[in-house]
């Protein structure tokens, strides 16, 4: 039997997030030239962009057209390929991020300190709710980014595996993740840490949970992409880099 490539389970992994874009409010959805676009009424980038790229570089701006002027628009650019400077000309701030991934057989669980803890949330709306703020305002978001994604969450439920963590110190909300089931992969999401709580290890902690999580339910692989300040973290847990994102952000 022929072994998948880590780089097509975890951008399998990654695509899986666009029925989520697919219900954003007011949302209009459409693929062109190997892109995914949407738009919605929520004037954030992530609310409006793109994944992907065109063969042919004149293709962009016949992407870009369906945005209105002053639309804040993130377009992510899947491996293997590379618009960066096409994208920089057009007016877009590029961030590379690593994609990583990790045998989970290899996983050590980690050992929670005193007064740590963290669960599955997706059951209590009021903890899902503050979770999923944590993990959007520590990650760019004004609170305003909550309701809607959270609706939008909820409206395809069925056709993505997601499960809210939420790690407490003292009982005090401090950290989230979010885990995404797709065959044997447990892609990791949306961690994000509270300033007063950073710096004790909650993040890396939040994403081990995710991963066990992922691990019981018959996932064998971890996936993510990682941002600078992260990468550290992951490298310590075992992931290792196996392609490049690219995240371009305008308006």
């Amino acid at each position: 039997m022929a072994v998948e490539d880590p780089v097509d389970a975890l951008l399998a992994n990654f695509l899986s997030w666009l029925p989520l874009f697919a219900a954003l409010p007011d949302a209009r959805y459409d693929e062109r030239y190997g892109v995914a676009s949407w738009t919605s009424s929520v004037q954030l980038p992530f609310f409006n962009g793109l994944v992907g790229a065109p063969a042919r570089n004149e293709a962009i701006d016949e992407l870009l057209e369906r945005f209105p002027d002053g639309t804040p628009i993130l377009w992510v650019v899947t491996p293997p390929s590379d618009i960066t400077a096409a994208l920089e000309d057009r007016g877009f701030t590029v961030e590379s991020m690593p994609g990583m991934t990790v045998d989970l057989a290899a996983l050590s669980p980690g050992e929670l300190p005193a007064g740590v803890d963290i669960r599955a949330v997706d059951d209590d709306p009021e903890l899902l709710e503050l979770t999923t703020e944590i993990a959007f305002t520590t990650n760019g978001f004004p609170p305003t980014a909550v309701p809607p994604i959270l609706d939008a969450i909820g409206r395809v439920r069925d056709r993505l595996e997601f499960t809210t963590f939420l790690a407490s110190v003292d009982g005090v909300p401090a950290a989230a993740s979010a885990l995404v089931v797709t065959d044997h992969v447990a892609g990791i999401f949306n961690v994000g840490t509270l300033p007063e709580f950073r710096r004790r290890g909650l993040g890396g902690l939040v994403s081990l949970a995710a991963l066990e999580a992922g691990k019981k339910r018959g996932c064998t692989m971890g996936a993510l992409q990682a941002s600078q300040q992260a990468l550290g973290v992951y490298r310590a847990i075992g992931f290792e880099e196996c392609c490049r994102f690219a995240f371009a952000v305008r308006g």
